[in-house]
């Protein structure tokens, strides 16, 4: 049995906050929330727990009727992420020196 809809979650540049612990999907890395929040500031949003565990939450996003799914991310999958935005943090300053290195 799904949990009161009527909670809200906190959009962070960490992932979305629920009751002390952090949520992720696809859709919300696809639609760039993480690195929109980390400028524009964290928002709250209507969600929810799925069922009696505490591994998918359902989150509204604004404009939406429809919740969609987060899952929760566990330590392992937070570090890979901070590696991930580090790897493309380096590889685009690679990019930055070689266009301008061609351009010389």
């Amino acid at each position: 049995m799904d949990t009161c809809p009527n909670e809200t979650a906190k959009v962070t540049p960490e992932g979305v906050l629920f009751n002390g612990e952090y949520y992720s999907s696809l859709w919300a890395i696809k639609e760039k929330w993480f690195e929109t929040v980390s400028v524009s500031g964290e928002y709250s949003l209507p969600a929810f727990l799925k069922g009696s565990s505490k591994t998918i939450l359902m989150v509204q996003p604004s404009g939406h009727e429809d919740y969609i799914e987060f899952r929760l991310l566990t330590r392992t999958s937070v570090v890979d992420r901070e590696q991930y935005y580090k790897k493309m943090q380096e590889l685009k300053e690679q990019f930055k020196r070689i266009k301008r290195a061609n351009r010389d």
